[in-house]
């Protein structure tokens, strides 16, 4: 059973696209470019439309209907058909160069993918692909998710001394170290932090540190605020239980923590969720907003708020804004 990635790396970022095939591949790929809005798909091709119509923003039409010099790229979403809607783009005037097949590194087997993740944890897993993805989407979710809270957040938030939890290959870091004073990255993958060594090496008030699945390198009660990104979505209970701890050591009384997080686990009653976290959509864990929020007050967290985020499904997300109230726990 294979599962066919969208061509990003062959796709130019916010082009306006058609996709020719509207069966299973079309489907995959019109999720996927849901969850990440990389490019407009604003044409749907198929030989069993029989007509022109309107979905949204999204026109499905035959192809003796569409002109095919109005997308700037044809993304075709068939194996079985390729090289003959390939010849019949290119016999209407279509410029080969215009035109994205699917290659064989768009092809995962879904089997084998389950079997080999079954045991993973998200300090395991291999995030190099997802990283060139999520590279693209970076201002956007920024802007949409991100910015929101740091505004209402304007006047109370100490940007002295700023932890980038999981900070991956240091996406929102490049947007965010503008504010801060100093900004230190942290990650458990090494070629993450080194890829973040060259990216950020011309900044002096920048430092990074590679850490595992252990106690955080800071220092105790030395940080004024601490954010992640779409990292602690995969934590389980248990691993948002000791970061948490370790949150509240490291930041100084009346510190804020801003966290992105799953809420997967409070949507058990509308959809199947497992407790493996890379079997549920977005590789969510099962968590809930109140699953964060009792953890946080365990661990003297005061919850500022909790900002529910629609992902892949409407409330699949939450952002959760903790302020330290107390010392560090003994």
């Amino acid at each position: 059973m294979n599962l066919i990635l969208f061509p990003f790396e062959r796709v130019i970022k916010g082009a306006n696209i058609a996709i020719y095939g509207a069966g299973e591949i079309g489907e995959y790929f019109l999720r996927q470019l849901a969850a990440v809005p990389f490019c407009h798909v604003s044409w749907l091709v198929d030989r069993k439309f029989k007509s022109l119509g309107k979905q949204q923003q999204l026109i499905f039409l035959p192809p003796d209907l569409m002109n095919w010099q109005q997308p700037e790229q044809i993304i075709i979403a068939s194996q079985l058909s390729e090289e003959e809607i390939t010849e019949y783009l290119v016999s209407e005037g279509v410029d080969p160069t215009r035109i994205v097949g699917i290659r064989a590194e768009q092809k995962i087997d879904v089997l084998d993918l389950i079997q080999t993740r079954l045991s993973a944890t998200p300090a395991d897993d291999e995030w190099d692909a997802y990283y060139k993805l999520a590279e693209n989407s970076a201002q956007a979710q920024y802007n949409r998710f991100i910015q929101p809270v740091l505004s209402r957040l304007e006047g109370v938030l100490d940007y002295s001394n700023v932890l980038d939890f999981a900070c991956g290959k240091g996406r929102i870091a490049e947007i965010v170290h503008t504010r801060c004073q100093y900004l230190q990255l942290v990650d458990a993958s090494f070629d993450a932090i080194e890829f973040c060594r060259q990216r950020f090496a011309k900044y002096s008030n920048i430092s990074m540190q590679c850490n595992g699945t252990d106690q955080l390198p800071q220092q105790t009660s030395s940080l004024s605020l601490i954010y992640s990104w779409d990292a602690m979505v995969h934590f389980s209970y248990k691993s948002l239980d000791f970061y948490l701890g370790e949150f509240n050591r490291v930041l100084k009384d009346q510190g804020y923590v801003v966290m992105h997080h799953s809420n997967l686990g409070a949507l058990v009653d509308n959809m199947r969720v497992f407790d493996q976290w890379n079997l549920n959509p977005a590789g969510r864990s099962r968590i809930s907003k109140d699953d964060v929020a009792f953890i946080a007050q365990h661990h003297d967290f005061e919850v500022v708020e909790q900002t529910l985020i629609d992902w892949e499904c409407n409330d699949m997300d939450c952002i959760s804004v903790l302020r330290k109230t107390a010392g560090v726990r003994g």
